[in-house]
């Protein structure tokens, strides 16, 4: 009957309804998305809050298709379901080329009727995309550049580490530090391991963390002698420290450090352009005094400003490239000064002046001891050497800081250099770290004894605050000592007599002065008490 007929036909259309949720008839087809398209988005996240991200789907026909992310995602799953019911389920690997986090899709996955992508991210920047085979190869198409890259910053660290042990230099040190962080921040270009998100952004932080600070310290080693500007330091080391907290915060806290991703990388940008800057502000400082390198230091500094001012210009790929290009320049001429330089022109490669005080260093005034030494005995002249040690300086340096270590060194060089400016044929150095060292020809113990007292007094009037010592500032401990010179003695001598007697100061208490006295010499035999006939 009509009626029925027309009853049945609705009962069955309501059943079909019905069932129309769990079959996904019904449902709005998911879009097809070209290669290239960002696949779902994620709320702001962090390494210690991630968040999930998910995308609805389906693909052009075609094959060589790969749902891809970088190394902030954390768990990746597709899952496709196709007209006839299948579903496949597959977890993304870093099995891309490059070591890439990603799914590689199967060549019939444009037959799915939808695409479920899930996953977790620990920044927005980690929400995958849809690539080709073809996007992935550009990808990787700078790989022999990482390569070589890696492979010349390795080896400039092997040298920086082999001469560092030689020489035991706190540049070279550096030079060294600078060269095997910016190995390890080349590392993750290399495509061959993706560590996970916790592990791989704290060592970029830590790596960055101890390149630019290897960096600044060799920067102010070879500028020292120039005695830059203090405003120029000061700047250096807060730019230094905003830059280290700036990449920190950036990646552990990600998206909620600065959640706009364009203002988090001008951000980052400026304050390592101004970093830089002020290197080169540095090495500008040590050319104009003249300091031996320093047209080198300049030029490898604005080798390393180039190289990250024009990378910031470039796109992703070229932006490493040209940066890395540059650090390598910077480094390889470094790595020249230092051992060095035989292009330099300001000084001789084997300049006798010390780069920190500005008095003559240990060579010259080893070469000057052993001249006046000879000339004394020749002479029989008396030769006086004063030996002046500041006092608890390595707490000075812990408290202070090395750069106000160094500063509190200049002056108490000069302070010294001063006291003993009047005796003739002086010659003050540099004799080790934070110990100072005065040669005076023709000089004999009174004279000594009184050049001794002079630039002890001299050294506490600077009035350089020392907060650890009892008088609350900084004071040396002075050796004194004066010998005539015959055959039987060399000028090492009069060296260990000098270091006797400071050592006797230091045990006195510090902050004194004393003077060697060499035993009594037996009284000189008469003739006649050596004759045999004496008897």
């Amino acid at each position: 009957m009509p009626g029925r007929s027309a009853f049945v036909a609705l009962l069955a259309f309501l059943s079909l309804a019905a069932l129309a949720p769990a079959s996904g008839w019904g449902q709005p087809a998911a879009p097809i998305v070209p290669p290239g398209t960002r696949l779902g988005d994620a709320a702001p996240a962090s390494l210690v809050q991630p968040s999930t991200f998910q995308a609805t789907f389906r693909v052009p026909p075609g094959t060589d298709l790969a749902v891809a992310t970088i190394w902030l995602t954390r768990t990746l799953t597709v899952t496709l379901t196709y007209a006839d019911g299948r579903r496949v389920t597959l977890v993304g690997a870093p099995t891309l080329p490059g070591a890439t986090l990603g799914v590689p899709l199967p060549n019939d996955a444009w037959q799915a009727t939808r695409i479920d992508l899930t996953g977790t991210t620990v920044s927005r920047a980690g929400v995958p995309l849809l690539v080709t085979g073809a996007q992935l190869a550009y990808g990787g198409a700078s790989d022999w550049w990482h390569i070589a890259a890696f492979g010349l910053l390795l080896g400039v660290t092997l040298l920086g580490a082999l001469l560092a042990v030689r020489r035991r230099t706190r540049a070279l040190s550096s030079l060294a530090l600078f060269a095997g962080a910016q190995t390890v921040l080349a590392i993750p270009y290399l495509g061959v391991l993706r560590p996970p998100p916790e592990i791989s952004q704290p060592m970029h932080a830590l790596a960055f963390a101890l390149a630019w600070s290897a960096l600044a310290v060799l920067v102010l080693d070879r500028a020292a002698a120039a005695r830059p500007p203090r405003l120029l330091r000061v700047a250096l080391l807060t730019l230094l420290g905003a830059n280290v907290v700036f990449v920190l915060g950036s990646d552990v806290l990600q998206d909620r450090w600065i959640d706009d991703p364009v203002l988090a990388v001008l951000i980052g940008r400026a304050l390592l352009t101004a970093f830089d800057l002020v290197l080169v502000a540095l090495a500008v400082c040590a050319l104009l005094a003249g300091v031996a390198g320093s047209r080198l230091l300049l030029v490898a500094t604005a080798a390393l400003a180039l190289g990250t001012a024009f990378g910031f210009a470039l796109d992703p790929y070229a932006t490493q490239a040209v940066t890395n290009a540059g650090t390598i320049v910077a480094l390889l001429l470094l790595a020249l000064l230092l051992v060095g330089d035989p292009l330099t022109i300001d000084a001789p490669a084997a300049t006798p002046i010390d780069g920190l005080t500005g008095l003559a260093n240990r060579p010259a005034f080893e070469t000057a001891l052993h001249a006046a030494w000879e000339r004394a005995r020749a002479d029989g002249t008396p030769v006086a050497l004063l030996l002046l040690n500041l006092d608890h300086f390595k707490r000075y340096n812990e408290a202070y800081g090395h750069l106000e270590g160094d500063e509190a060194l200049r002056r108490c060089g000069e302070a010294f250099a001063a006291a003993c400016a009047g005796a003739p044929g002086v010659l003050v150095a540099r004799y080790r770290r934070d110990e100072l060292v005065a040669l005076l020809p023709g000089c004999g113990a009174a004279g000594a004894l009184t050049l001794a007292i002079a630039a002890h007094e001299a050294v506490g009037a600077l009035e350089i605050l020392h907060a650890e010592m009892p008088l609350r500032r900084l004071s040396a401990s002075v050796g004194a000592a004066a010998l005539v010179p015959d055959a039987a003695t060399s000028a090492d001598a009069l060296v260990r007599r000098a270091d006797a007697a400071l050592y006797v100061a230091k045990t006195m208490g510090r902050n004194r002065v004393v003077l060697d006295e060499p035993p009594a010499q037996e009284p000189a035999k008469t003739e006649s008490d050596s004759s045999p006939l004496s008897a």
